[in-house]
């Protein structure tokens, strides 16, 4: 039996591997990136975008846990609640992405986070 204890991440989610690759394969003129998240992939892709030098704004749903927006605050993140609706998120995003001009990194539909993640299995290959 193998484990790949991704609680041990930086932010202590497994989203973190997503983030941080998606925010390392930015081009360098990139200064801000942005998503809509209730917590996790928010504070990993605040931490990965902090990390890199980069600003990170998330769009949050207004019932967030309060613990998930201290992680993205914490992390220097700047949130801007929405209504809990994907419809509210999605909207509340694009929004942002044009006043901030912030590279969009979607939680679960960006190629660069799917990739980023799959690392897992190859490390858990690797280490077997």
């Amino acid at each position: 039996v193998f484990f790949k204890c991704e609680n041990f991440q930086k932010t202590g989610v497994f989203k973190f591997r997503g983030a941080m690759n998606a925010v390392q394969l930015l081009n360098d003129d990139v200064t801000a990136v942005g998503t809509h998240s209730s917590g996790n992939h928010a504070s990993a892709l605040t931490k990965a975008a902090v990390l890199s030098g980069r600003d990170a704004h998330i769009v949050m749903p207004s019932n967030a846990p309060l613990i998930k927006q201290n992680m993205v605050r914490s992390y220097g993140g700047n949130i801007i609640f929405c209504e809990p609706t994907l419809k509210s998120r999605e909207e509340t995003a694009a929004k942002m992405q044009q006043e901030t001009n912030a590279e969009l990194i979607h939680p679960y539909n960006d190629p660069r986070v799917i990739y980023g993640q799959g690392t897992m299995g190859v490390e858990l290959i690797e280490d077997g």
